[in-house]
């Protein structure tokens, strides 16, 4: 990825990286008194109120089963996906209420361990430290 002031980062996550993933505000290093910092920007979202039950076991069914990235709306009382047209084909087909917004998916409340569908926006700041 390119920093917003044109660095090229390269970053690899451990396994446990992996499953804790990148939250906004995390520092990546600092370099020559500039902090490489994770900003993570909206993007395209299924958000689904949280909903019945019997609804809600089968939706986390169907998610899970797809492994899908899976995230809690704080404050919301919601879910929310990442945007993917077969997604919200399924929602539609499982008559599960659902409105697309442009929302942050952070990883402080990602609830599913998935990895490897979907994609990540993420931006990196530089910010001068001391």
């Amino acid at each position: 990825m390119i920093s917003q002031n044109g660095r090229d980062i390269a970053i690899r996550l451990s396994a446990a990286g992996q499953n804790r993933g990148l939250r906004s505000g995390d520092v990546l290093t600092v370099v020559d008194n500039e902090a490489l910092i994770i900003v993570i920007r909206p993007c395209s979202a299924l958000v689904i109120p949280f909903m019945e039950q019997a609804k809600m076991i089968t939706f986390c069914y169907e998610i899970g089963n797809r492994h899908a990235p899976f995230y809690y709306v704080p404050g919301g009382k919601a879910f929310a996906l990442p945007y993917e047209q077969p997604l919200e084909s399924l929602l539609e087909k499982l008559h599960i209420l659902f409105q697309r917004a442009e929302i942050c998916l952070d990883g402080r409340w990602k609830i599913s361990s998935a990895t490897g569908h979907g994609h990540m926006h993420t931006e990196v700041e530089k910010a001068h430290v001391g």
